[in-house]
């Protein structure tokens, strides 16, 4: 089997016919019979993707190719934009005669029948395979997901030319999303901070995680980010996946070798985003500086430091003329005191030590640059 990713063809356009169209050449001309997924984005509809398979330019290819079998994935936590309004196209992609099976994931068990329920409506004649929680897909849904020619059983031919006329003659012309989904793809020099990266991630989600009321939404806001990166913190390449309104979250290692001027690459998909916008998002997530510490003074002193010096100072040797009565130092001329007589000797020492690291600390802090992830692209 094989994966295609056949989303971002050009400046405006979401799905490349002509990127799907190269894959597939390319695997029929290795002569070997295999099965293909084709991963397509939330903002199209299908008759785009199916007549760019079953109506390839090459003659062999063509004849090769046919489609087995769609799928539709939904996270009931992004379905709607705001209140009862759905993101552009996902009820074209759950259209009767246009997909076999709907993936719906997200699915807590104290609103499960309502999520389904809705669901179902979108399309009464293909099947529902439900991933709760954090579950796996099962072995009969796997089946579901990858049955053979299921696509061409009866009675969805019927339903195709009845939902989408003149789809297969190539007459028929989807309608543009109702918003105006764009993308942002990034190319960046330097390293993220894992934590300032993830922190960004959870501050998105708090944000888009909202329900806009008064408004339909908001502009500038993400709906969906993928890419790769390094992080200052080891050495491996992530390639990661986000949809901050339902905050989840994909990270893994990258265990094959990737050209260098791929390693650091983003794509932002949402409504009216600007490259300006992604830019300062991404370069909020490198590595900052930590912030100064002060001098050290004896009112600095945590209990176990003054603990630690108090135990050090009474292994030292008492002066000419003092002895320790049970409770306290005293002297020969009548001075008292709770502490050992070389204590501020001790205590002056060990400030000096420390502050000499707080100012060696310091001075590195000064000397750290804040790297700019852009100069020169």
């Amino acid at each position: 089997s094989s994966g295609i990713n056949a989303e971002y063809g050009g400046s405006e356009k979401m799905f490349c016919p002509l990127n799907l169209q190269k894959a597939l050449q390319t695997l029929s001309h290795n002569g070997k019979p295999c099965r293909v997924m084709v991963i397509i984005s939330a903002y199209i509809e299908l008759p785009e993707v199916v007549t760019a398979i079953i109506h390839h330019p090459h003659k062999l290819t063509r004849q090769s190719c046919h489609v087995s079998c769609l799928n539709t994935c939904i996270d009931v936590r992004n379905m709607f934009i705001c209140n009862q309004t759905w993101f552009p196209k996902i009820l074209e992609q759950c259209q009767e005669g246009w997909v076999n099976n709907i993936v719906v994931s997200g699915i807590k068990s104290s609103n499960k029948d309502e999520n389904l329920k809705l669901i179902r409506k979108l399309n009464s004649s293909c099947n529902i395979i439900e991933v709760v929680g954090n579950s796996f897909i099962g072995a009969e849904g796997i089946e579901e997901i990858c049955a053979l020619d299921s696509f061409s059983e009866p009675p969805l031919p019927i339903s195709r030319h009845l939902t989408a006329p003149g789809w297969y003659s190539l007459k028929y012309l989807p309608s543009p999303p109702f918003l105006n989904i764009n993308y942002i793809s990034l190319r960046f020099d330097g390293d993220l901070c894992k934590a300032r990266f993830m922190a960004h991630l959870k501050s998105l989600h708090q944000k888009e995680g909202r329900v806009f009321v008064d408004r339909l939404v908001m502009a500038g806001s993400i709906f969906y980010l993928c890419g790769r990166t390094k992080f200052s913190e080891d050495r491996n390449v992530y390639s990661i996946e986000s949809t901050p309104r339902s905050d989840a979250i994909s990270l893994n290692v990258v265990n094959k070798t990737l050209p260098k001027d791929s390693q650091n690459t983003f794509i932002f998909t949402g409504y009216q985003i600007t490259e300006k916008q992604v830019r300062a998002w991404l370069q909020g997530c490198v590595p900052r500086p930590p912030g100064k510490k002060e001098i050290y003074s004896k009112s600095s002193l945590t209990s176990e430091e003054k603990g630690m010096l108090m135990k050090e100072a009474g292994k030292a040797t008492l002066p000419e003329g003092w002895f320790y009565n049970g409770s306290q130092y005293v002297s020969m001329m009548g001075d008292k005191r709770t502490e050992h007589p070389h204590y501020d000797q001790i205590l002056k020492k060990f400030l000096e030590e420390k502050n000499r690291e707080i100012e060696e600390f310091n001075k590195q802090v000064e000397q750290f640059k804040i790297i700019s992830l852009f100069d020169g692209m």
